[in-house]
């Protein structure tokens, strides 16, 4: 069971610097568990299996997270837009107390 450590620092690091909006910080340590994961070496077949499942956990969880990025993207441009139109009301309504 031999990690590099220093390799999956390094990673994260240069990942998190750049700034990338895709990259949230759940997909970085996803992405690293994934990485320890493929690293380990079983000493035995019930290791095998554990790690086997632990991976295969992983990927939901990383599905999962996808999905949840999605719908928060759509609420937030759906909040954007309700914003936009509680603007347009607003003004309008300012505009016909002027009027009267």
């Amino acid at each position: 069971m031999n990690i590099n450590f220093n390799k999956v620092a390094r990673r994260w690091l240069h990942e998190s610097s750049r700034g990338e909006p895709s990259k949230s910080p759940n997909k970085i340590a996803i992405q690293t568990v994934l990485e320890i994961l493929s690293s380990l070496r079983p000493s035995s077949k019930r290791d095998a299996n554990r790690i086997e499942i632990m991976r295969e956990q992983m990927i939901k969880i990383r599905r999962s997270n996808k999905r949840l990025e999605e719908q928060v993207s759509r609420l937030e441009e759906q909040l954007q837009v309700l914003e936009e139109k509680n603007k347009r009301v607003a003004e309008t309504r300012k505009a016909t107390k002027k009027g009267k």
